[in-house]
Protein backbone atom coordinates (compact mmCIF):
# COMPACT_ATOMS: atom_id res chain seq x y z
CA UNK A 1 0.00 0.00 0.00
CA UNK A 2 0.95 3.42 -0.91
CA UNK A 3 1.80 5.53 2.08
CA UNK A 4 1.24 9.41 2.36
CA UNK A 5 4.74 10.59 1.47
CA UNK A 6 4.77 8.30 -1.40
CA UNK A 7 1.64 10.01 -3.04
CA UNK A 8 2.58 13.56 -2.27
CA UNK A 9 4.76 14.32 -4.77
CA UNK A 10 3.14 12.83 -7.96
CA UNK A 11 -0.66 14.72 -6.35
CA UNK A 12 1.64 17.76 -6.07
CA UNK A 13 3.03 17.62 -9.08
CA UNK A 14 -0.50 17.50 -10.55
CA UNK A 15 -1.75 19.96 -8.71
CA UNK A 16 1.03 22.73 -9.71
CA UNK A 17 0.65 22.27 -13.24
CA UNK A 18 -3.32 22.29 -13.09
CA UNK A 19 -2.54 25.90 -11.12
CA UNK A 20 -0.45 26.76 -14.45
CA UNK A 21 -3.04 25.81 -17.07
CA UNK A 22 -5.59 27.90 -15.27
CA UNK A 23 -3.18 30.97 -15.25
CA UNK A 24 -1.98 30.53 -18.62
CA UNK A 25 -5.83 30.13 -19.93
CA UNK A 26 -6.43 33.21 -17.51
CA UNK A 27 -4.17 35.52 -18.89
CA UNK A 28 -4.85 34.64 -22.62
CA UNK A 29 -8.68 35.04 -21.75
CA UNK A 30 -7.79 38.57 -20.06
CA UNK A 31 -5.69 39.38 -23.13
CA UNK A 32 -8.83 38.37 -25.50
CA UNK A 33 -10.78 40.61 -23.71
CA UNK A 34 -9.05 43.37 -23.87
CA UNK A 35 -8.49 43.00 -27.80
CA UNK A 36 -12.10 42.67 -28.35
CA UNK A 37 -12.62 45.81 -25.97
CA UNK A 38 -10.66 47.53 -28.65
CA UNK A 39 -12.53 46.04 -31.50
CA UNK A 40 -15.57 47.08 -30.17
CA UNK A 41 -14.65 50.68 -30.10
CA UNK A 42 -13.13 51.00 -33.64
CA UNK A 43 -16.51 49.48 -34.96
CA UNK A 44 -18.15 52.31 -32.76
CA UNK A 45 -16.60 54.83 -34.02
CA UNK A 46 -17.18 53.90 -37.70
CA UNK A 47 -20.57 53.19 -36.97
CA UNK A 48 -20.76 56.82 -34.96
CA UNK A 49 -18.81 58.21 -38.64
CA UNK A 50 -21.37 56.14 -40.84
CA UNK A 51 -23.97 57.96 -38.74
CA UNK A 52 -22.69 61.73 -39.20
CA UNK A 53 -22.39 60.91 -43.03
CA UNK A 54 -25.64 59.61 -43.24
CA UNK A 55 -27.42 62.67 -41.88
CA UNK A 56 -24.85 64.93 -43.80
CA UNK A 57 -25.99 63.10 -47.03
CA UNK A 58 -30.06 63.53 -46.04
CA UNK A 59 -29.46 67.45 -45.86
CA UNK A 60 -27.46 67.23 -49.23
CA UNK A 61 -30.29 65.78 -50.73
CA UNK A 62 -33.08 67.86 -48.88
CA UNK A 63 -31.18 70.97 -50.32
CA UNK A 64 -30.86 69.50 -53.69
CA UNK A 65 -34.02 68.42 -54.09
CA UNK A 66 -35.26 72.21 -53.15
CA UNK A 67 -33.00 73.31 -56.05
CA UNK A 68 -35.18 75.56 -58.12
CA UNK A 69 -34.76 74.01 -60.74
CA UNK A 70 -36.02 70.61 -59.17
CA UNK A 71 -39.40 72.30 -58.02
CA UNK A 72 -40.10 73.25 -61.02
CA UNK A 73 -39.39 69.98 -62.95
CA UNK A 74 -41.97 68.19 -60.31
CA UNK A 75 -44.47 70.67 -61.13
CA UNK A 76 -44.62 70.52 -63.94
CA UNK A 77 -46.96 68.12 -65.69
CA UNK A 78 -45.54 65.44 -68.48
CA UNK A 79 -48.03 63.82 -70.11
CA UNK A 80 -48.40 60.74 -69.82
CA UNK A 81 -47.07 57.76 -73.03
CA UNK A 82 -49.45 54.72 -72.98
CA UNK A 83 -47.70 51.93 -74.98
CA UNK A 84 -50.72 49.33 -75.66
CA UNK A 85 -49.08 45.97 -76.27
CA UNK A 86 -51.55 43.02 -78.80
CA UNK A 87 -50.55 39.74 -79.43
CA UNK A 88 -48.60 38.64 -82.31
CA UNK A 89 -50.97 37.71 -84.96
CA UNK A 90 -49.98 33.95 -86.89
CA UNK A 91 -49.09 34.74 -90.22
CA UNK A 92 -46.44 34.37 -92.47
CA UNK A 93 -42.82 35.44 -91.56
CA UNK A 94 -40.22 37.65 -93.14
CA UNK A 95 -38.85 34.10 -94.14
CA UNK A 96 -41.53 33.29 -96.09
CA UNK A 97 -41.30 30.13 -94.07
CA UNK A 98 -44.87 28.93 -92.94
Amino acid sequence: MLTWKECRKPLCTALVLALIMAVVVLFLDVGTLYAGGADIDALSARIESLSSSKVQLEEDLMLAMNHPVLRRAAMEEEEDTVITLTAAVPGPTLSGAD
